[in-house]
């Protein structure tokens, strides 16, 4: 029996290859103890240090030379959003390649492409994928809804002072609009192209979560004036502050009560803010994710329309 005790090599990384390690003069019945997990063929990953999703994507391009990360797994690794349809739907990393660097990628673990241009590609941390931009134009191809696609091009867009860009390592925006403007011209032809012109047309800078997005759709779709993203208000005190949606002009504004909200300090600022802003005669709706059910919805749409009815709009 394998002694567990034995240690291996310090340069091992958490996720490392059978021949990896062998070169390294680790035996093979070492590989075989119960501190080692074998994810996929040939590859052996330490219990006590799971690897992280980059340490499998860049594994798996080891074993695929050449090969990009793109579709969701690109998306995962940039901290798009992947709201719905777009959502993963098994745990493959997508990895594509082109026809001049070996076709399509083929291994377990591994949804392969074939990778139609070189454009909009970059390296992070030691893995190479698609762009911010040119991410989004693939996942067009994988989704027919648009509001789903319109709120992951809503995360290209997150504002640089924005809650998203304090988890994030990347800085904010993702994408410039002429970048994603290229990028639908490099894959012109391509499945999914048109509803991403069709999506771009309705993707707002400034969203700080998938459900601002859903919730500034559906106002629209029931006949309101686009509201305002995240617009900066100061009220007569010099105080600024960020409603969800605003329309100024009415002085009507959506708030929309997420998780992070729940905490006590979040709590009390937000109903600070709130009375702040009905003391100056703002019309304050808050809402939570029970608005984007059937029944939600249209209860938010009344109090709307008879916040709009109160200004005479």
């Amino acid at each position: 029996m394998p002694m567990l005790s034995t240690p291996l090599p310090a340069s091992l990384p958490s996720l490392f290859t059978v021949a990896e390690a062998t070169s390294l003069d680790v035996r093979r019945n070492r590989l075989r103890a119960g501190d080692l997990v074998s994810p996929y063929w040939g590859v052996r990953s330490r219990t006590d240090c799971p690897p992280s999703f980059a340490d499998q994507v860049r594994l798996l391009q080891r074993l695929s030379p050449g090969s990009i990360a793109t579709h969701w797994t690109a998306a995962a690794l940039w901290g798009m959003w992947l709201p719905g349809t777009l959502e993963p739907r098994n745990d493959d990393i997508h990895l594509s390649r082109h026809r001049d660097d070996g076709g399509t990628p083929r291994r377990i673990g591994v949804k392969g492409h074939e990778l139609k241009s070189t454009a909009g590609i970059t390296e992070v941390d030691g893995i190479r994928l698609t762009s911010p931009a040119h991410t989004w134009v693939d996942l067009a191809g994988q989704t027919r809804f648009l509001d789903d696609l319109v709120a992951c091009g809503d995360s290209l867009r997150q504002r640089a002072d924005g809650p998203g860009a304090e988890n994030s390592r990347f800085e904010f925006p993702l994408a410039e609009p002429s970048e994603v403007l290229q990028a639908m011209t490099d894959r012109r032809g391509r499945r999914g192209v048109r509803l991403a012109r069709e999506a771009w047309e309705s993707v707002r800078s400034g969203v700080d979560s998938i459900p601002e997005t859903r919730v500034r759709l559906m106002t629209v779709d029931h006949g309101f004036p686009e509201p305002a993203v995240n617009p900066v208000i100061r009220l007569t005190d010099g105080r600024l502050v960020r409603p969800d949606l605003a329309w100024e002009e009415l002085k009507i504004c959506i708030q929309y009560d997420g998780d992070h909200h729940r905490g006590q300090e979040q709590f009390r600022k937000d109903i600070d803010r709130d009375r702040r802003m009905q003391a100056e005669g703002w019309i304050v709706i808050r809402v939570a994710g029970s608005a984007l059910t059937k029944d939600g919805r249209l209860a938010l749409m009344a109090d709307l329309a008879a916040a709009f009815a109160s200004r005479g709009a």
